[in-house]
């Protein structure tokens, strides 16, 4: 009852607090706040409290049932009503003889490993004489109190009611106290679940109707910029709250005293500092005396010792991971004795590559399209931001993560500072060089950035064809081509030192699954990579995990790693992708220098983001993949999009695209947010945050 007396306080404080800025002055996205707040709550306290409403309007008498009356309980648990192991438990209760309409299990958890326990009720009602098969299937989950209960809906009176448990652990322990009938199902309320009906429900309807939200980004620009900077806030803040939800127990102090790390964080830090290119342990004796010992299988079973996913090439071992994420690590470590956290690196970088990605689209808006509604505005940000796929690094964070977000945020960095290098006439050459030079870095921290470097100097080339006639063309091309042309022979040398060759990375040499020494290229494994990337379709549920893609191998016979979680297609994921099929329609018929100018989004949206994706045929599918190329592919179907919205004069056609922007904004956010959330949060290692979004979106859960 405390939690509906704050709601409904909270709600009253914020109707007044509307109605009093709706007296300075009337706007409709306040009043549709308003009532959308009132719905919220009243949805809240009625459909979304559904299980707490069970037992009115009937004769529900209480009755709790003990272990010790259980007719199996003495064979099962012994004298000390203890469970242990990971086979099933039950207790079966005869003569029940009355109403069931709900069941609360009391359990202790005696071991502190033991996090969720599998609950399945078998009940005979007057309908039948033998059991109604699983009746209730439900977890309970240790310090969720909410999932002790459960809605049973029978016939008439219970008669046999056969309990079942089962652990996920032989280390399981745990007791069940007794098991109540009929007990009252507290209310459970969610102010987040209101705050989000309000918020995007009042975000449609006043992208529909409101004068504002459908006024031009030039006339909003403050407003715009506040919105943009709120959003990247609360993205910010939602991958703050996975990063720190994840740590272990030792707490967030522990990880920045570590003294220990991983390959990147601390086996590359000590290479460097020794002045050495190998990594400093020895690889195995065992491991060395193989005759193949990338053969993972054979490595596997005969129990091989070795060191995951680290190159083994003439007897040492290396890194096939880019060097620049040591411009933090090593200065850390130097500075502080200790190594840098690899969850608190990648929240760093993902953290700083949205905001950076913010400000690239914030550019892109002031400079092409000014005139696009704020609803518009607002709506492609969302979209942008939530499907860039970042989530992804924050939500399992390791040192894959490490690279994948270190190239993000480099990548980020150097189109923004593109975008603001200058025009023909004025020339920037400090955020020319910082472009080269982030450009350069975004290779060094994933050897896959170096399709957009190619995209970079063809961009730089054209602006150096702009300037030939102009004495500042050689500080331009020193500018433009020195930075990335440096860190470029660095990475040259470095790979020789190590392999060689310049040009090899050494992911071949990698000790993981695949033997990469002997892999064979297939078309097939590129089509499947197309397809789950960017074209599978998310399946709605309305059970966990709610939004679910299965990974298809569209009927391949061979092998294709599928990392762990899945997701949809980008073309579901950010509706607005499917834009690219107007292309032929936004470009006919425009002179030959737009088409020309229209080739560098071509190659940096397009044609760049399928050469990574047709290249993951040798590795395989990882979700951590997305953030390479997702937010490439999206902002080059919303530029196509906002230029058929300025070359149209049609005003029913304007409005309807501003109105499929905001439903294709939800959707993104509810979308990719289930998704992302799950995969951070997954049943089997969290079940506790994975039941808070069973409370979220569940009303008879």
């Amino acid at each position: 009852m405390v939690g509906i007396i704050i709601l409904i306080a909270a709600a009253l404080a914020a109707e007044l607090l509307i109605a009093a800025m709706r007296r300075k002055k009337e706007r409709l996205t306040l009043k549709y706040a308003a009532r959308t707040l009132a719905a919220a709550v009243i949805l809240e306290l009625t459909v979304f409290q559904f299980p707490s409403y069970r037992l009115m309007g009937g004769n529900y008498p209480h009755r709790t049932l003990y272990p010790a009356d259980a007719a199996e309980y003495a064979q099962e648990a012994g004298s000390a009503g203890l469970f242990t192991g990971n086979q099933e438990h039950t207790l079966t209760y005869h003569d029940i003889n009355i109403p069931v309409g709900t069941v609360r299990v009391n359990l202790n958890c005696r071991n502190a490993d033991t996090q969720k326990i599998g609950f399945t009720a078998d009940i005979t009602d007057d309908t039948g004489y033998y059991y109604r098969m699983k009746l209730i299937m439900s977890e309970l989950i240790r310090d969720c109190p909410t999932s002790e209960y459960s809605m049973v809906l029978l016939s008439g009176n219970a008669g046999t009611a056969r309990f079942r448990f089962t652990c996920t652990s032989p280390e399981d322990s745990y007791s069940v106290e007794s098991i109540e009938l009929n007990a009252p199902i507290p209310f459970d309320v969610l102010p987040l679940r209101v705050v989000l009906i309000v918020l995007l429900s009042s975000f449609l309807l006043s992208s529909l109707h409101s004068f504002n939200m459908n006024r031009s980004f030039n006339s909003c620009r403050k407003a715009c910029a506040s919105a943009a900077a709120v959003l990247a806030a609360g993205m910010v803040c939602f991958m703050t709250y996975t990063t720190i939800a994840r740590l272990p127990d030792c707490g967030i102090a522990e990880q920045f005293r570590l003294d220990h790390g991983d390959q990147l964080t601390e086996e590359l830090v000590l290479a460097f500092e020794n002045g050495q290119v190998h990594l400093p342990d020895p690889p195995e004796p065992e491991l060395l005396s193989m005759d193949n010992p990338y053969d993972w299988g054979k490595r596997h079973f005969d129990e091989i010792p070795y060191k995951w996913d680290h190159v083994l090439f003439n007897g040492r071992y290396y890194s096939y991971y880019g060097t620049a994420p040591l411009l933090l690590f090593i200065p850390y470590h130097l500075i502080t004795g200790h190594f840098f956290s690899t969850e608190f690196a990648v929240l760093l970088f993902s953290c700083t590559g949205i905001v950076l990605l913010t400000l690239i689209y914030l550019e892109m808006i002031r400079r092409r399209y000014s005139e696009i509604p704020v609803s518009c505005f607002i709506s492609g940000l969302v979209i942008l931001i939530v499907s860039c796929g970042i989530w992804y690094c924050t939500g399992r964070p390791k040192f894959y993560e490490i690279a994948v977000s270190s190239a993000f945020m480099y990548l980020t960095a150097a189109v923004y500072c593109m975008m603001r290098s200058g025009t023909a006439v004025r020339r920037n050459m400090l955020m020319t060089a910082l472009s080269s030079l982030f450009m350069g870095l975004s290779v060094l921290s994933r050897p896959t950035m170096a399709v957009y470097a190619v995209c970079a100097c063809i961009f730089w080339g054209y602006g150096a064809f702009q300037l030939r006639r102009s004495k500042k063309l050689p500080l331009y091309l020193a500018c433009a081509f020195l930075p990335i042309a440096a860190l470029g022979a660095f990475q040259m040398w470095y790979n020789f030192a190590r392999f060689g060759s310049v040009l090899e990375f050494g992911i071949k040499y990698s000790l993981t699954i695949n033997d990469f020494t002997h892999d064979q290229y297939h078309t097939h494994f590129v089509l499947v990579g197309l397809y789950n990337f960017l074209i599978a379709p998310p399946a709605i549920i309305p059970d966990y995990p709610y939004v679910t893609t299965p990974f298809s191998q569209l009927g391949m016979n061979g092998y294709y790693f599928n990392d762990e979680g899945n997701c949809s297609g980008l073309l579901f994921l950010a509706l607005p992708t499917a834009g690219y099929l107007l292309t032929g329609k936004v470009f006919k018929g425009t002179d030959r220098r737009r088409r020309y100018l229209a080739v560098l989004p071509c190659l940096a949206c397009v044609a760049a983001p399928l050469t990574i994706i047709c290249s993951t045929w040798e590795s395989g599918y990882s979700l951590r993949y997305t953030a390479d190329f997702s937010w490439e592919i999206v902002t080059g179907a919303l530029i196509i999009l906002f230029t058929a919205w300025k070359r149209s004069s049609n005003g029913y056609k304007k409005h309807a695209f501003s109105t499929a922007m905001a439903f294709a904004a939800v959707w993104s956010v509810i979308v990719c947010g289930v998704q992302a959330y799950n995969f951070a949060f997954n049943a089997a290692e969290f079940p506790a945050y994975a039941d808070n979004i069973r409370r979220l979106m569940e009303i008879w859960h």
